[in-house]
Formats: C-alpha cells, sequence, structure tokens
C-alpha cells in the first residue's frame, strides 16, 4: 500500500477510536481535523475518503497548484541522510532523504526578515527524514471533497514559496481557490486567512499568533 494512502487509512482509525472512548477512555463528540503542508494533503484525503470523520477541517500551507513543488525540491538539494554530518541519521539506510543545508531550508520555508532566527535554527538543527515513496505518492490522495459539508477554514503565508510561488495573492487569492476547487459543499461558516509577511512555515513567522488566533476563533465560531 502506497504511504500516504496507509496514513490516510491509519488516520480514520485513529478517529473513530477517539469517538468510540477507546483512547484513553475519553468520548470525543466533535473533532477537528487540523493540517499543515504534507498534513493538510493527508487531511485533504482523508475528508474525501471519509466525509464523517472531520466536523470542522483547517488547512494551512496548501494550495492547488504543485507548479513550485519542483523549485521546492531543488531548494532542498535531498542526500542520503546517512551522509549528512547530523549523527541521529548515520545509522539510516540509503533512501531516508534529508535537506542538505539550512540556506535551502530557509528558501523553501521562510520570508525574509519575517520570521524567529531562533525557531529556524530549531528547525535547521532537528531537521528531519523523508523517503522516495512519500515523496512520490503525495499526490496520488487529491481530490475534491465533494461530501464534505463541515466548516472548513484554509489558512496561507502570503509569501508562501512551495504552494504560491512567493505570492498567495497573484495571480489570485489561492486560499479562495482551495475553497472553492476542493470543498464545494463546505458550510458558511468556512473562511479563509493571509498570514501577512509569513513564509511557508507560518507559525514560525512574526504574524503566527495572529495565524493561531484565526484558527482558534473559527473553531469556536462553530461550535468546537
Amino acid at each position: 500500500m502506497p504511504p500516504y494512502i496507509a496514513q490516510v487509512a491509519v488516520t480514520h482509525a485513529l478517529v473513530e477510536l477517539l469517538r468510540d472512548a477507546e483512547l484513553g477512555g475519553y468520548h470525543f463528540d466533535k473533532v477537528v481535523g487540523v493540517g499543515h503542508s504534507a498534513g493538510s494533503t493527508l487531511t485533504q484525503g482523508i475528508t474525501t475518503q471519509y466525509p464523517q470523520d472531520f466536523d470542522v477541517v483547517i488547512l494551512s500551507g496548501t494550495s492547488a497548484s504543485a507548479a513550485s513543488v519542483p523549485l521546492t525540491m531543488a531548494a532542498f538539494n535531498l542526500i542520503n541522510a546517512n551522509t549528512d554530518s547530523a549523527p541521529q541519521f548515520q545509522h539510516l539506510p540509503a533512501g531516508f532523504l534529508t535537506q542538505q543545508s539550512a540556506a535551502g531550508i530557509q528558501f523553501a520555508f521562510y520570508r525574509h526578515p519575517n520570521f524567529n532566527e531562533e525557531a529556524f535554527r530549531q528547525q535547521v538543527a532537528h531537521k528531519q527524514t523523508n523517503t522516495l515513496g512519500v515523496l512520490l505518492t503525495l499526490g496520488g490522495i487529491v481530490a475534491p471533497s465533494t461530501e464534505f459539508t463541515g466548516p472548513v477554514d484554509i489558512v496561507n503565508g502570503e509569501n508562501d514559496l512551495v504552494f504560491c510561488g512567493g505570492n498567495c495573492l497573484y495571480p489570485t487569492d489561492q486560499d479562495s481557490v482551495v475553497l472553492s476547487m476542493f470543498y464545494p459543499a463546505a458550510s458558511e461558516g468556512s473562511q479563509t486567512y493571509i498570514a501577512a509577511g509569513a513564509g511557508h512555515s507560518i507559525a514560525a513567522h512574526k504574524s503566527g499568533p495572529d495565524s493561531f488566533k484565526h484558527m482558534i476563533q473559527l473553531s469556536r465560531d462553530n461550535g468546537m
């Protein structure tokens, strides 16, 4: 089974456990699906296959276009993780990949000078791995969620490079495109939000607190 299809199935099973009080004995009447970047793709894939899983969906760092993804991959200059200087990768077999340079991470994820320098240094110091299997199957779960009727929130950094080529308002508001294309049946409580001056990693930018305030308020407005 392709990695992302497996991840959709696993997440669906976890949601069922939450609603059936089989995780720690707590029962949840409402479940909010929140994702960022690849996590947004995963969450959106769940709403397509299992539209009853989530009551509200919040997606950030995503769009209807993958045109800038190859540029992102080029910036990462992915290498076998076990050839990197980081000691935590030395035991991994070939096939686990990581970004080669801090410059590539900054280019793809951050918009100078609008980010927290310490957050950037922490991401570089704790970078993780990916695999070709995951990278090559990500797009396979993308499809309109025509049966999801709950509220949807689309949040993007104004200057997201990965999915907007550096400008999520050009040639039109990319948030609105995602909402209309992938969630045609979403409820009237749906919203979109552009994080001012933020790149792809919206949480690490100076406008991050405002982005999270917006997400929390939308959830509250919709009874969560």
